[in-house]
Parts: C-alpha cells; sequence; structure tokens
C-alpha cells in the first residue's frame, strides 16, 4: 500500500492579501469620516442651541427689568455705542461690543444698582460691580445691543450674539480705507459665520421684541 505524503497548503497570495487589507482600510476610513461627520454635526446642534438659549436669556433678563421697573428708572442715553451702559428698574448693564468672553474678559455684566443710573461706570468687569454676573457665555461676544424708546412706554430691544472660537470663523463689517474689520455693529449686526471649516464653533443668534413698561408714571 503507499500512503501520499502531500498536504493541500495552498494560502492567500500576497495580491490577494493587498486587495484585502486595502478593502479593510477603505472601510474603516469610512467609518471614521461618518464618525467625524456626526461629531461635528453633534457639536454644531449643541453651539447653536446655547447661543441661542444665551441671547433669549439677555433679552428676557432686559424685558422683565422694563417691564416690572419703575420707568422713572429706565435710561438709555448711554446705549447705542460700541461701549455702554443700560438701567432699568435696580439694574445696570454694561457692555462692550465685539468683546469675546474669556476667563478675566467680560463682555455683558448684570449688577444691581443702590442709587440713580449713572452718568459713569467702572471698567466693565464683573469684579468691578457687588453681585454682578457676566450673561453670555464663554467664546461669546455681543455684535449688536440696543434699546430705543417709543410711544407709550415701550420699548424696541435689538441684540445679536456670537458664538466663536475666534475671529478666523467670522465675516466682519468691513471698514474703510483699508482699516481692520470690526467684529459688531451698533444698529443690526451683519457679523457671520464665514460658512468654512471649523463651523461646528460657530454660531449666530439675533433677536427683536418690543416690550412695554407695566409701571405707570
Amino acid at each position: 500500500m503507499h500512503i501520499s505524503n502531500r498536504f493541500d497548503d495552498k494560502g492567500f497570495t500576497i495580491l490577494e492579501l493587498l486587495i484585502a487589507t486595502a478593502i479593510s482600510s477603505g472601510a474603516i476610513l469610512m467609518l471614521m469620516f461618518g464618525f467625524l461627520s456626526i461629531s461635528q454635526t453633534y457639536t454644531k446642534g449643541l453651539t447653536v442651541a446655547e447661543t441661542q438659549n444665551t441671547a433669549r436669556d439677555v433679552v428676557n433678563t432686559i424685558s422683565q427689568s422694563i417691564q416690572f421697573g419703575d420707568p422713572n428708572t429706565i435710561n438709555t442715553s448711554h446705549i447705542g455705542v460700541p461701549d455702554g451702559w443700560f438701567c432699568a428698574d435696580n439694574d445696570i448693564f454694561v457692555y462692550q461690543l465685539g468683546q469675546s468672553v474669556a476667563k478675566g474678559t467680560d463682555a455683558l455684566v448684570e449688577s444691581s444698582l443702590d442709587t440713580a443710573c449713572p452718568a459713569v461706570v467702572q471698567p466693565l468687569s464683573t469684579s468691578s460691580y457687588p453681585g454682578a454676573k457676566e450673561l453670555l457665555g464663554p467664546n461669546m461676544r455681543l455684535t449688536a445691543f440696543n434699546v430705543i424708546p417709543g410711544p407709550d412706554n415701550t420699548y424696541a430691544i435689538n441684540l445679536r450674539v456670537v458664538y466663536s472660537v475666534n475671529n478666523t470663523f467670522l465675516i466682519g463689517v468691513a471698514q474703510p480705507n483699508g482699516q481692520p474689520s470690526l467684529y459688531y455693529d451698533v444698529g443690526s449686526s451683519k457679523v457671520i459665520c464665514n460658512g468654512q471649516a471649523g463651523q461646528d464653533f460657530c454660531a449666530t443668534s439675533g433677536l427683536q421684541t418690543v416690550v412695554e413698561s407695566r409701571i405707570a408714571n
């Protein structure tokens, strides 16, 4: 009897291994791109929602001060400028347009008043006012802010909040004679996100409303 010692040792060729590796790598890359896309969309959604909620909260805070405060305490003579303040009821709102909130840097501070609205204010900082708080979140800035008196004790509030980790994600307001762009506009802000890469870290929210003081003079 003859017993064969031959074994079938046929396996994958180098070419087959290279093809299999390429297919696996492509699948992994597709999964990574999908994950990054989902992550960016999620981050963008959070950024937009946080910016919108902040703008809404600021408008509500100012509206309540106007609606339920003594009309004689409402003072709009120092607003409508790049850096100013606004008083209503027992509150003062001090701001700097275009200034991004960071550690040690404020953009919109609310504080209580014990006296009439001042003609001169302290530097914009929560440390300058007792019990003051910053109304915007980190990396947020005001690009428009105004309170305009109207008829019958009404006040038009115009406000825009922008979130951006730096100016590279923004299109500012062009200035004449080659001067640097401004990242605010006193009237109606034209500052927008530039739509380029990294826009998951940029969002804008503008609100306009009219409120009426409910307490008669």
